[in-house]
């Protein structure tokens, strides 16, 4: 998991050393500040394609329960006939 255990936090000014800040964000988030406060975050690639494919697994999910809370109190055939329809396929009872 992606945590901010990882983070490293460095001035803004450091940014003028770019292997030092790619080396920092390839172990973990950096956290640039400007003025004292958070300015940007730096991620690795591996590190964002990670955080993305989590996010996306997560609206699925998030998804998913919506639409079987939908379902609850209807039997399997209310359900189906009902996703037929919005779909705009034949009804067909087996």
């Amino acid at each position: 998991m992606f945590y901010e255990s990882n983070l490293r936090i460095i001035p803004i000014s450091d940014m003028r050393d770019t292997s030092k800040v790619s080396e920092l964000a390839n172990d973990g988030m950096v956290c640039v500040t400007k003025n004292g406060y958070a300015h940007l975050r730096i991620l690795s690639e591996d590190a964002y394609r990670k955080m993305m494919d989590r996010l996306v697994f997560l609206e699925c999910v998030y998804s998913t329960e919506n639409v079987l809370k939908g379902l609850e109190g209807k039997t399997l055939d209310e359900a189906l006939s009902n996703a037929r329809r919005r779909n705009g396929l034949p009804d067909r009872r087996i």
